[in-house]
């Protein structure tokens, strides 16, 4: 049994299933999710918000045809598995249409910590919390290149969590 709350410094705006005073679920080892208010099944819990973010001044420049290999990399480096590559990509792909280039930036661990804390009970052994922002280009940029820390082996009751800046 996990308890869950999203506590991004200015409220969380949409969430599913209803977020109330935070998700209670049973979490199963294959990362199936049970709502234990009411039964239903979940693959993931969904909150959207607003924080204070600081966009990294570094990040990378990748075309639009490019974003899938992009992310497949860099997600697989920063600790996400083949599904969740595959299910952020089903979603992020169709929100980044604009042809031209993204200015993609990875926003530190500390920083999503400190700015959209999550409360999670039991805390989790290992946590992997990957979030990102963009620009989009009709030419390519220049940026200094981002340098990431490789996201960490998994071991016993892992906490996954993905997403990225809407606009």
């Amino acid at each position: 049994e996990v308890y869950v709350m999203p506590k991004p410094e200015n409220g969380v705006t949409i969430s599913e299933p209803a977020l109330g005073d935070g998700w209670r679920v049973m979490a199963s080892p294959n990362g199936a999710l049970k709502n234990l208010e009411d039964g239903s099944r979940w693959e993931y819990l969904f909150w959207e918000g607003f924080s204070n973010l600081e966009t990294p001044e570094t990040g990378f420049v990748v075309a639009r045809n490019g974003l899938g290999r992009f992310f497949d990399e860099k997600l697989s480096y920063l600790g996400l598995n083949a599904k969740e590559i595959a299910d952020f990509k089903e979603f992020w792909l169709k929100q980044l249409s604009e042809d031209g280039y993204y200015v993609i930036s990875f926003v530190d661990k500390k920083e999503l910590d400190e700015h959209a804390p999550l409360i999670v009970e039991p805390a989790p052994d290992t946590s992997i919390r990957v979030f990102f922002d963009y620009k989009v280009s009709d030419k390519p940029m220049r940026v200094k290149k981002q340098v990431l820390e490789k996201g960490p082996e998994r071991d016993g009751f892992t906490l996954v969590e993905w997403g990225g800046a809407l606009y």
